[in-house]
């Protein structure tokens, strides 16, 4: 899978943070900052699917645009966090309820009025 790596998020103070994590609207997903060398990067993401286990799927987007799903298993199975192309994650094996989810999500985005 390409683009599979484990993130982690900086703890920032509130101070910061309320600069660089906002929700402008209610159905606006959070932002939050993740470190990556020196570099801070802008991640945008909105829930797809929260499983049972506990492991949770989010279409996500970085500060260049790119957009990809972000994994995030439980933490009794170790918490691991993992980015997934969109592409890749469609394609990969049989549908299950977070694919279905993610599919849900792309068809709101047709205007039935036209």
């Amino acid at each position: 899978m390409r683009g599979t790596h484990a993130l982690g998020a900086a703890i920032l103070p509130r101070q910061q943070m309320t600069a660089l994590a906002y929700r402008p609207r209610d159905s606006d997903p959070i932002c939050f900052v993740k470190r990556k060398g020196p570099i801070e990067m802008l991640i945008e993401k909105r829930e797809l699917y929260s499983s049972p286990n506990g492991d949770r799927w989010f279409l996500s987007r970085d500060s260049t645009g790119r957009a990809f799903i972000r994994h995030e298993a439980n933490p009794s199975s170790g918490g691991q966090t993992s980015d997934i192309d969109v592409g890749a994650f469609l394609s990969r094996g049989p549908l299950h309820p977070e694919h279905h989810a993610l599919l849900r999500l792309i068809s709101t985005l047709v205007d039935r009025g036209e």
